[in-house]
C-alpha cells in the first residue's frame, strides 16, 4: 500500500529535531485511501475518494513541548518543519508533567495479531451494488414512503509512529461499511432511522438486504410513538443509546478531566456508582476490533482495563501527563 518510506522519513526528522536542539522527540506519520459511494431512490448520488499523507511532530525542549504537522512530505518542507517546531518548543511555557515514556515501557512491532487490516480493494462498482442492494431492501417494506440513501465505503491506513525514547511500530487498519436510512409515514407523522455495519474485514459485513430491512424496521417502529405518563419504571436501552451513555462515563473517568476536576466523579474512585449487577470492561486486544489497538498513542502497550467492577468505579483513563499529575501510572489510554 505504501508509495513512501515512513519509517525513514520518521526516523530522518527525528534526527533533525535532536540535531537542532530539543532534548526528544516524537513523529507520526499517517498514510490513508478510501472510497466512498452514495446512492438515493436507486440512482448514484455521490461518488468519492480521499488519498492523505500527513506527518505530526511532537518536541521537547527540557520541560517545554510544541506540536506541528504537515502534508506536505518534501524534504525542504519537512526541514522547515523541524526548525519551526524545535523553535516554537523552545517558547512553550514549561510542563511538569510533560514528556515521553520510559525507554523500558514502549512497544515495538507491529499489531498483525489483532488481525486488523483486510487488503481487498472493492471498486466504486462493488460499492455501489452494496449500497443498492440495502436501500432497495429498506424501499421494498411496508410502510417506507422516502429515502436519505444507501452508502458503502472502503478505506486503508497505515500508521508509523516512531520516537527517540524508542518507540518503532508501524500499524496497519482497514475498514469497510455499509448503510441505509429512510422515511416510514407522511406528512407531520414521518419518522426516520437507519441502519449500518462497519467492520475491519470486507467478508465479515452483513448482508446489505439485513442492514436494508433493519433501517426500515426501526423507521416504521417510531410511528404511533406516545409520550409515556410520568413515574418510575425500568428502561431497556437499546444499544445505540447504551454506547452514548457508556460515552458519557468515559468523558467523566478521562483522566485530563479528572486531573482538573472538571470531572462529576473525581472524587468517586472506589466508591459503587452503578449497580451491583453492572461490570464493564474496556479490552482493546479484541481481534477485528474497531477500537482495537495493540499500543496507545504515547507507545505504551495496550492491556484491558475492568473499568466498572460490579458497581464499583475502578480506574481512570490516564496518559503519561494525566498520570503523573495525579501521582499514577498512565494505563495506556491516550489517543
Amino acid at each position: 500500500m505504501s508509495s513512501i518510506n515512513g519509517k525513514e522519513i520518521c526516523e530522518r526528522v527525528l534526527s533533525q529535531c535532536v540535531t537542532s536542539g530539543a532534548d526528544a522527540a516524537e513523529a507520526v506519520l499517517m498514510e490513508g485511501h478510501g472510497i466512498d459511494i452514495q446512492v438515493r431512490n436507486l440512482e448514484i448520488e455521490d461518488v468519492g475518494a480521499h488519498e492523505e499523507q500527513a506527518l505530526g511532530l511532537r518536541v521537547f525542549v527540557g520541560q517545554r513541548q510544541a506540536n506541528i504537522r504537515s502534508t506536505n512530505l518534501d524534504p525542504q518542507t519537512l526541514d522547515r518543519l523541524v526548525e519551526d517546531v524545535v523553535a516554537m518548543a523552545k517558547l512553550a511555557p514549561e510542563d511538569p508533567h510533560a514528556g515521553l515514556a520510559d525507554p523500558d515501557q514502549v512497544a515495538k512491532g507491529d499489531d498483525a495479531s489483532l488481525d486488523l487490516y483486510d487488503d481487498t480493494r472493492p471498486d466504486a462498482e462493488t460499492l455501489r451494488k452494496l449500497a443498492w442492494a440495502a436501500e432497495k431492501a429498506a424501499l421494498s417494506q411496508p410502510g417506507i414512503t422516502n429515502s436519505e440513501g444507501g452508502a458503502a465505503s472502503a478505506g486503508h491506513a497505515i500508521r508509523h509512529h516512531h520516537a527517540t525514547n524508542g518507540i518503532a511500530t508501524q500499524s496497519f487498519h482497514s475498514s469497510f461499511s455499509v448503510s441505509a436510512s429512510v422515511l416510514a409515514g407522511s406528512g407531520t407523522s414521518m419518522e426516520r432511522d437507519y441502519d449500518y455495519d462497519m467492520k475491519r474485514h470486507f467478508g465479515d459485513l452483513m448482508d446489505p438486504e439485513v442492514i436494508g430491512k433493519e433501517a426500515a424496521r426501526l423507521a416504521t417502529q417510531r410511528l404511533g410513538a406516545v409520550k409515556p405518563p410520568s413515574g418510575k419504571m425500568p428502561i431497556i436501552y437499546v444499544p445505540r443509546a447504551a454506547r452514548s451513555l457508556i460515552g458519557h462515563l468515559l468523558q467523566a473517568i478521562n483522566g485530563q478531566a479528572v486531573a482538573r476536576g472538571s470531572s462529576f466523579l473525581r472524587d468517586d474512585l472506589g466508591k459503587s456508582i452503578m449497580p451491583g449487577h453492572v461490570t464493564i470492561l474496556d479490552d482493546p486486544l479484541v481481534k477485528r476490533g474497531l477500537s482495537s489497538r495493540a499500543h496507545d498513542g504515547e507507545g505504551l502497550k495496550a492491556q484491558a482495563l475492568t473499568l466498572v467492577d460490579k458497581g464499583v468505579l475502578n480506574t481512570w483513563l490516564l496518559d503519561l501527563a494525566s498520570g503523573r499529575q495525579l501521582g499514577l501510572s498512565s494505563n495506556a489510554r491516550a489517543g
